[in-house]
């Protein structure tokens, strides 16, 4: 009898725990929205003074670029030398106080042992005083190609002004990505339906009143809701105070494994496509502008024109691309999965395979996307096939290997200074 009163009193504190924890929930989501909604205005007032800072930047890009990269340049120097100035600080203090030893299993004793030793700081001086030595190298001879990057930013900075839609163009694939997540999503629901309701007997050992005939004599036994509540009485003639027939899951077909990867495909194939589609548009769009000689003659509508070129002659050669890539991510996927499951066996080789497997394949999926993007600009440009595009974009690639990793990187720091900045205006805005 003690022991039923104990799992009927564990039960309850099982059922008002989840109920205190849903309220808890409703209670912040209603909080979430409230707040919200109060704050819908300041939010997209937020909002339109970032794109106003946003076009405001990229106009004036042709003129700041250079003064923004070189001090940038310059505050990276400065900072590795306040790096090496504090190293050799604590060397010499060190120096001067040596600190004994002493044994410790603590992480954080571990690392300060490390830490108070001048041999420590000597090596982390000699490192960075290393590192500052090849950058300057670096920025000494790749001095022309910076100043090459810069002049490409400030031509991407007059083509955007001079087409103005593409800075809004970005919203139409956001929003159609944020469809097909929510279809793909929804989809899943639907997958992860199919099949019978399965249920299970529980609490039978428990309830010494509940007599089933025989019929259910084991914990987790399947059973039919109906047949249970017909079959299983108390010793007075009632229902089962304790014993119960309840839901446990879904029966999946093995089908449904097949299912899901089918609509994990589609889900990313669309995801890229999409993607796809509005890098060609913007490649058609700018390559209009750059062959166009006296850009005074170039037609209101070439965002239009960039639209219609896409849908009308590159869909099969972006939808061949973002097929490649979304294999690659599907075989990631699987690979995640794989490992998710191999975490209960504790074997360092099947550890080992899967993290180079993983790395084989995101280096992959990099790759292709970054081949796949110039593929896109060579096709809206010279009109060929998808194949003849990526090959002519890898050779052009690597013959310039060297002015496309400056670029990149010149582009990444006046970006990442530019959204510092927006982040930092919109904070003092609201």
């Amino acid at each position: 009898m003690e022991e039923e009163t104990t799992n009927i009193g564990l039960d309850v504190d099982e059922m008002l725990t989840q109920i205190s924890q849903l309220v808890q929930f409703n209670q912040l989501s209603a909080q979430i929205v409230q707040d919200l909604e109060q704050s819908r205005w300041y939010l997209a007032g937020a909002l339109v003074f970032v794109v106003i800072i946003c076009f405001i930047y990229i106009l004036l890009l042709r003129w700041v670029v250079v003064p923004v990269v070189w001090v940038s340049i310059a505050g990276l120097f400065g900072l590795l030398g306040f790096s090496l100035y504090l190293c050799y600080k604590n060397y010499e203090y060190y120096r001067d106080n040596p600190v004994g030893l002493y044994q410790t299993t603590n992480l954080k004793g571990y690392a300060e042992s490390i830490f108070s030793k001048k041999e420590t700081w000597m090596a982390l001086l000699v490192a960075g005083a290393i590192l500052i030595l090849i950058l300057l190298l670096v920025v000494i001879f790749l001095r022309n190609r910076i100043s090459i990057a810069t002049a490409l930013i400030r031509e991407g900075s007059k083509a955007v002004t001079s087409i103005k839609s593409t800075i809004f163009f970005p919203i139409f694939p956001w929003v159609l990505q944020c469809v097909v997540m929510a279809y793909g999503v929804f989809i899943f629901m639907l997958i992860l339906s199919i099949g019978e309701n399965a249920f299970g007997v529980a609490n039978i050992k428990n309830d010494t009143t509940c007599d089933c005939g025989g019929l259910y004599t084991e914990e987790g036994q399947s059973c039919d809701p109906a047949a249970f509540a017909l079959q299983c009485r108390d010793t007075a003639g009632g229902a089962c105070k304790m014993a119960i027939c309840h839901f446990t899951g879904i029966n999946n077909p093995h089908s449904v494994v097949y299912l899901h990867l089918i609509n994990l495909l589609g889900f990313f194939w669309t995801l890229f496509f999409i993607s796809g589609v509005s890098d060609m548009i913007l490649a058609s769009t700018f390559s209009r502008w750059y062959w166009t000689f006296h850009k005074k003659d170039l037609p209101f509508f070439t965002l239009t024109s960039g639209i219609f070129q896409t849908l009308r002659y590159h869909l099969g050669t972006v939808a061949f691309g973002a097929l490649i890539i979304a294999i690659v991510r599907v075989i990631r996927v699987i690979l995640e999965y794989i490992d998710h499951k191999l975490k209960k066996f504790d074997n360092p080789l099947s550890r080992a395979i899967m993290c180079c497997c993983k790395c084989f394949f995101w280096c992959l999926e990099s790759f292709l996307k970054f081949i796949n993007k110039n593929a896109y600009i060579m096709c809206a440009v010279h009109g060929h096939s998808f194949c003849k595009s990526a090959r002519d974009a890898f050779s052009l690639l690597m013959r310039n290997i060297v002015r496309v990793v400056v670029l990149d990187k010149v582009m990444y720091t006046t970006l990442l200074q530019l959204f510092v900045c927006i982040d930092f205006t919109a904070v003092l805005n609201l």
